[in-house]
Order: structure tokens, then C-alpha cells, then sequence
């Protein structure tokens, strides 16, 4: 695609052309400087529930299989995890031609990724197909960058009012529809939304032993930085799901995290943008 000028919306999928109808100013993208998509997205604390939201998405039989199969993940876990948020920030905050152009390569990529469980965990079994097309697969991955993404700029930087909570979510619905998941896919209300995010946690995942690799691949890039790193990484992880993947949390971390918390909420409003937000805010700012 030609940045240069806007999208031809005749080169695009029916859905994404339908998104690219609503927009009033191309080089505004998706969202725009107002959205509560911007303001939650730009803040570089958000990334520290990367951990979390990775092993949310692993805890899922398919979703382990799909990357454990068909990724560098095990290789390199950073290295994929860069290059998801890559994406990310791009249909964030790139202009029309620059998202629709990175989610028809997320659609392509996971078009090739299909295959068949190794190994039973909960109530998947062995044999049991996958694919990353499945809009229930793709809702539960973009679940866990919604919620982690709430979790994490209330922790690190300021509450959502109910009003923000709901804005944001039909917004992540927009940018769901972008890589291919339709809207009626997703509970309808932001409360509603929170009921299906406890249920997959406590009643569906199941941490086999495709993920427990995957994990294990992922913790091996912390010991460098050691118990923080480790309880940074999980403390906004649900408890359910850290307990089934056996990991330790105590009075003792609790109160780590805490103070880690406590450190980063004082410090980010005295960050200059530089720090505090992410590249691709500061370059759609600019």
C-alpha cells in the first residue's frame, strides 16, 4: 500500500473497507487523538503486564499450540512479543493506510496457523483441531490485551471512570473487527465482558504442557532481573491462573509489588514523553 495516499478501499476485506467508511481524516487512523484507545495505549507502563497477558493467552490449549507450533516464541519470546506490539501500535495509532495495512498481515499470517492438539489439558482433548482464525480463539487472545491493558493503567497510572471503561471497550471492538473478529463476537457491555473474562479464567483455560514450555522459554529472559522481574511480570496475572501454572505468590511479593507499584504510579507524571509513552504515540502526536 501507497502511504503516501489514502487507502483504496476496493483492495480491502468487506469488513475492514466498512471501518475505513466511518473514518472522517486519514491521517487520524482508526481512533484518533481523543479516543480513549490513545490515551490508555501510549502509556509504556502498560507493557509491564506483558508477562501476564502472555501467559493469560498460553493458558488456552489452542492458543499454546498455534504459537508453540507455528512461532519463534520459544527461540525468542521478547523478540515476538516486540514484534506483536509492533502491530499493535500500528492499528492504535498509524493512519488508515498504516493500520489496515498491518491488520491484513496479522489476517495473513494467522490464516496459515492450523493444526491439532498434541496433548489433553482441561476439557481439550488430544486431537482436537485449531485455528487461529476462529473468532473464539481471536476473541480470547484480544481479551487479554483489553483487560490486561485496564488492569495495567489503572495499577501504574490512573482509575477509569465507568464512562472511560465503556469507551474503551466499544473502541477495543473496532480494533478487534480490524484483525478479523466480528463485533458480535463480543459480550455486549464492558460488564458483560468482565463476566466472560472470569469464566474463561476459572471454568475454561487449562495450563498443559505445551505451555508450561512456553512459560518456562519466557521466565528464562528474567533471571537477569530476578524476583522482580518475576513478580512484576505476574502480579497482575488472576490468581486462578497463577495457580495453575504452580506459580509461587506470597505476603512477601505481594508487598514487592506493592511497593513496585506504589514507586511507578509517583514517577510517571514526572516522566517526559520520551519516557513515559510509547514511540508510536509520540511519532502519531507528532
Amino acid at each position: 500500500m501507497d502511504r503516501s495516499a489514502p487507502v483504496d478501499r476496493r483492495t480491502l476485506p468487506p469488513d475492514i473497507a466498512a471501518l475505513v467508511d466511518d473514518v472522517d481524516a486519514h491521517d487520524r487512523g482508526f481512533f484518533g487523538p481523543e479516543s480513549v484507545m490513545w490515551t490508555v495505549g501510549r502509556e509504556r507502563a502498560l507493557l509491564m503486564s506483558g508477562v501476564s497477558t502472555i501467559l493469560l493467552q498460553l493458558a488456552h490449549p489452542a492458543v499454546a499450540a498455534g504459537v508453540g507450533e507455528h512461532s519463534t516464541f520459544e527461540a525468542d519470546p521478547i523478540g515476538r512479543f516486540r514484534r506483536t506490539f509492533e502491530h499493535v501500535h500500528a492499528l492504535i495509532f498509524g493512519d488508515v493506510t498504516t493500520a489496515a495495512e498491518s491488520a491484513l498481515e496479522i489476517r495473513a499470517r494467522h490464516a496459515a496457523v492450523t493444526g491439532t492438539l498434541d496433548d489433553a489439558a482441561g476439557s481439550f482433548s488430544a486431537g482436537d483441531r485449531y485455528a487461529a482464525t476462529d473468532p473464539a480463539l481471536l476473541r480470547w487472545v484480544h481479551a487479554t490485551l483489553i483487560e490486561q491493558s485496564m488492569t495495567a493503567y489503572e495499577t501504574y497510572v490512573a482509575p477509569l471512570s465507568e464512562t472511560e471503561r465503556a469507551t474503551y471497550y466499544r473502541e477495543c471492538k473496532r480494533f478487534g473487527r480490524l484483525v478479523g473478529v466480528p463485533e458480535t463476537a463480543y459480550p455486549e457491555a464492558v460488564t458483560d465482558f468482565a463476566d466472560y473474562y472470569e469464566r474463561m479464567c476459572t471454568e475454561t483455560l487449562a495450563v498443559g504442557s505445551r505451555a508450561r514450555t512456553l512459560q518456562r522459554a519466557l521466565f528464562r529472559q528474567g533471571r537477569v532481573l530476578g524476583p522482580l522481574y518475576a513478580t512484576v511480570g505476574i502480579g497482575t496475572l488472576p490468581a486462578a491462573v497463577r495457580e495453575a501454572y504452580g506459580l509461587p505468590w506470597s505476603p512477601r511479593r505481594q508487598q514487592l509489588f506493592d511497593a513496585w507499584t506504589a514507586l511507578v504510579r509517583t514517577a510517571i507524571p514526572a516522566l517526559p514523553p520520551r519516557l513515559r509513552y510509547v514511540a508510536a504515540y509520540r511519532r502519531a502526536r507528532a
